[in-house]
């Protein structure tokens, strides 16, 4: 049996990284370009201007930081792509890839801990088949880092744990430091994850508790939470202070101003379109279109561990408890973006892995043969197919018109400019492609609003040589002949596409700066 889930696991790892270098080359645009890009960006200038804690994503002005998270990710693709001279989507994409798969060697580890074998790669194929961890394992984001950070925080928490490490106490507390710099919200599921694991090893010790089992805990309990947290507490307070120096970016992206749109309101918590949205929509690219409509499987699943292994139930409502907190806390996050479930839907996974390792377990009348030879193959074949009607499709799409407004700009302006561009939020799919530094102005303000008018100061109106407008501001004369005045612009367009009317400045204007 070993030997069979063997052949299985790299048949499915070959098919998983086929799928995955499918559009490899392909441009950024697809779904939730915007996010690709914002990293991808930061990137860029991390390559062209160097290694900054205080790194650049310059689309609202100066000063060019506003920071997200910190940039481990971007150092690491930044890295790569001046050691190769690859293209740098190729790189970062290959990046990703390569730490879902390291991802996925430290949760085997961390299962074998507990699991025999073939339980434990059970449980690896149905993660790697999931829909979700093939199409976001290869795009240009941080979260196959952060999921492997948090993975390897856990491997190490549960080793200190067990076999009484220092060694891995540290090893656990610096990897918990770099996970919750690197994406707070992927490592806040893992942490809580730990604390009742933490807080479950405390109550098995509690009747041989001495002084010295006390102190042990005690600095197990420092360095497993209170070490990580402190220095993530540290980082985001640190972003906030960049943040507030950006006269465009403090009532947008501080952590102040943006709680409700992380956390949601009440009114999503309790609503159950939030439910229906995440059941209709999230549960298929995770587990397969034919098991997510089997919603009473999670009763089935507890019932079944309920009276066959205590332990294996507690794990399970661990397990979906954890799957269910992402949601449940940022709920707002988890119903914009499907990606956000590539954090939590490992345990959704590990919820439904748990009940085959019971079935495996159990030969007779032959059921552990008909789960591995019926059953499992079903499962993965579900989600196979899932992937290839939902994700394939937005691989194969390249979307590349884009890089003729990329052309005009690189023949009529320098490459130290500022471009500002109007009607595209604070998206850096343009200032990424285009190669040039930008103000977006989400809310078309007046040039003479408060804000605005320092944000122009700041960036140096003589380095603003072009102006990008689309939506609804393009057709307002008005709107447009003030910022072809104010900016000494070009009264013709020369670009009018997708993206919108490009003004520029006259050459004789720039090569007079």
């Amino acid at each position: 049996m070993k030997q069979y889930l063997t052949i299985l696991f790299f048949l499915i790892f070959f098919i998983h990284l086929f799928f995955s270098l499918q559009g490899i080359d392909h441009t950024l645009l697809h779904r939730h370009s915007f996010r690709q890009t914002q990293t991808a960006i930061s990137t860029y200038y991390t390559i062209q201007e160097g290694y900054q804690i205080a790194y650049q994503t310059p689309v609202l002005g100066k000063p060019w930081s506003v920071p997200m998270e910190f940039p481990t990710y971007q150092w690491i693709v930044a890295f790569f792509t001046k050691l190769t001279g690859l293209n740098l989507d190729f790189v970062g994409r290959t990046v990703s890839l390569f730490f879902f798969y390291l991802s996925i060697y430290f949760l085997y580890k961390t299962i074998r801990i507990f699991n025999e074998t073939a339980n434990s790669l059970v449980l690896i194929l149905l993660i790697m088949c999931s829909p979700i961890y093939i199409f976001w394992s290869r795009t240009f984001m941080i979260e196959s880092l952060s999921i492997y950070l948090s993975i390897t925080y856990i491997y190490y928490f549960i080793r200190s744990l067990t076999y009484i490490s220092f060694k891995s106490m540290f090893l656990a507390s610096l990897i918990g430091i770099l996970a919750g710099i690197t994406k707070l919200t992927t490592f806040a599921i893992f942490l809580l994850g730990a604390y009742f694991y933490f807080i479950y090893c405390w109550i098995l010790e509690t009747d041989k508790f001495s002084r010295k089992k006390l102190f042990l805990y005690l600095l197990y309990f420092i360095f497993f939470f209170i070490v990580p947290i402190m220095f993530t507490t540290i980082w985001v307070q640190y972003a906030d202070y960049l943040k507030n120096q950006n006269p465009l970016a403090i009532d947008l992206l501080t952590s102040k101003s943006t709680i409700s749109w992380n956390f949601g309101t009440l009114d999503q918590k309790l609503s159950l379109e939030t439910y229906k949205t995440i059941s209709e929509f999230y549960l298929p690219v995770i587990i397969g279109n034919w098991l997510s409509k089997i919603y009473y499987i999670p009763i089935i699943v507890l019932v079944i561990l309920f009276f066959s292994n205590r332990i294996n139930f507690l794990l399970s409502l661990l397990f979906l408890f954890l799957f269910l907190s992402g949601p449940l806390i940022f709920t707002n996050l988890y119903l914009v973006h499907d990606y956000y479930y590539y954090a939590n839907s490992i345990f959704l996974l590990l919820f439904i892995g748990n009940l085959f390792s019971i079935l495996i377990s159990i030969k007779k009348y032959h059921l552990n043969k008909i789960v591995f030879f019926i059953i499992l193959p079903f499962l993965i074949f579900n989600q196979l197919k899932t992937y290839y009607k939902i994700y394939y499709p937005l691989q194969l799409k390249n979307d590349t018109e884009i890089l003729s407004l990329k052309q005009i700009i690189k023949e009529n302006i320098p490459f130290n400019s500022i471009i500002l561009i109007y009607g595209h939020d604070w998206n850096s799919e343009i200032p990424y492609y285009i190669q040039r530094k930008a103000i977006m102005d989400r809310k078309a303000l007046d040039l003479k609003d408060s804000s605005m008018k320092k944000s122009i100061e700041l960036s140096g109106k003589e380095n603003i040589s072009a102006v990008l407008i689309s939506g609804e501001n393009s057709q307002d004369l008005k709107f447009v002949q003030e910022r072809i005045d104010f900016f000494q612009l070009e009264s013709g367009a020369v670009y009018n596409g997708r993206y919108g009317k490009l003004y520029i400045k006259n050459k004789d204007i720039i090569l007079k700066k």
